[in-house]
């Protein structure tokens, strides 16, 4: 399929920040095209306790992107999701500095 890149999606306002550091992240990180945060209702994602987010790293049904995931993808992938929780938490720590 053409479907390719990084998809990330929220489902309540409190994920949209989160989805969007880490899909740019894992993005940058894989030097995958990035899709950009969307809103998606999703089961997994309606804590309305804690922002949450999916991320879609790779699609398997791209013969590229599914080769790539076998070979190093997924490692490069987690980077930069560690990168994007701590892209996340200093955007965040920015609303929580007195004024």
């Amino acid at each position: 399929t053409k479907i390719r890149g990084t998809l990330s999606l929220y489902c309540m306002d409190s994920g949209l920040l989160l989805s969007q550091c880490i899909g740019e992240a894992v993005s940058n990180s894989t030097n995958r095209r990035y899709m950009g945060a969307n809103y998606q209702m999703l089961a997994m994602c309606r804590n309305p306790k804690f922002p949450s987010a999916l991320i879609e790293v790779g699609f398997m049904t791209s013969v590229e992107e599914y080769e790539y995931m076998l070979n190093g993808g997924v490692e490069d992938a987690a980077e930069g999701i560690t990168r994007g929780v701590l892209d996340y938490f200093a955007a965040q720590k920015q609303w929580c500095q007195p004024s």
